[in-house]
């Protein structure tokens, strides 16, 4: 820090966010997802950011033209994952609409430098495969690890996980897993959102394929496993984005068995 001139303060103001953001995972984690989402010590936390961000805004780490201006705490939770990632949401910097903020998540407790390594190599290929003449629509997003376990990822918008779209397309009666296990709810779900971005329900089914199969072959390139409906989501266009990247080169979660 004492030989970055004039950006010193900038840098100091990232990493008071970073600190701050730990302290909130620990929040979350003491009081659990459900709770810490409505809990006042979460938002007071938050409060306390936003209070404390300099007034000409702060850059985020994991991209420095993300410049923002406080936190949109209504927008903010604690997921239900076992290392309690926060979903988390700010004022974009100048902005004269309030409803544009700036997305991302942040976890404490993963090391993302294996997400990192596979979206820059999904970048690699998609680069390549269009020099080719090949349009593979694979979605490459950011991710920063900032320390031991500890980083920030990019928010895709208008996007949700399999399961939940095909929870919430689900009948009357029918539970939440025969709904999973129902793959005509996607189509459903895509044929009912599709318009609402512009795109027809044709162009979106040309989008599902092709990305479909770019991550195909992404992902057993780089042996990437533990993929399921809470690990792969879906645009409202249709293209599927892949996240989660904790088991790669042929490793898998061991699921424990009664025999």
């Amino acid at each position: 820090l004492d030989l970055s001139g004039e950006h010193r303060d900038e840098l100091l103001a990232e990493e008071l966010l970073v600190d701050s953001l730990r302290n909130l995972v620990k929040i979350g984690k003491a009081t659990g997802a459900g709770a810490a989402s409505a809990s006042s010590d979460l938002m007071d936390e938050l409060e306390r950011i936003d209070c404390t961000l300099p007034e000409h805004g702060v850059r985020l780490p994991i991209d420095a033209q993300k410049h923002v201006s406080g936190v949109v705490a209504a927008k903010c939770r604690v997921m239900s994952s076992a290392t309690k990632p926060l979903m988390l949401h700010f004022k974009k910097f100048g902005a004269a609409d309030a409803n544009q903020t700036v997305g991302l998540m942040f976890k404490d407790g993963d090391d993302l430098r294996q997400d990192a390594l596979c979206l820059q190599i999904f970048g690699l290929m998609k680069r390549l495969w269009g020099e080719a003449g090949l349009d593979v629509p694979l979605t490459v997003y950011k991710a920063t690890d900032l320390g031991a376990e500890v980083g920030m990822l990019e928010l895709v918008t208008g996007a949700e996980t399999l399961s939940a779209i095909s929870v919430s397309q689900r009948v009357k009666g029918q539970s939440n897993v025969a709904a999973v296990l129902d793959i005509k709810k996607m189509a459903l779900w895509l044929e009912s959102e599709c318009q609402s971005v512009g795109v027809c329900l044709e162009d979106a089914r040309e989008n599902f394929l092709r990305s479909s199969a770019g991550y195909c072959v992404a992902t057993y390139v780089l042996g990437i496993g533990d993929r399921h409906n809470d690990n792969i989501m879906m645009k409202k266009d249709g293209h599927l984005v892949h996240i989660d990247f904790g088991y790669i080169l042929g490793k898998n979660p061991v699921i424990p068995t009664p025999f």
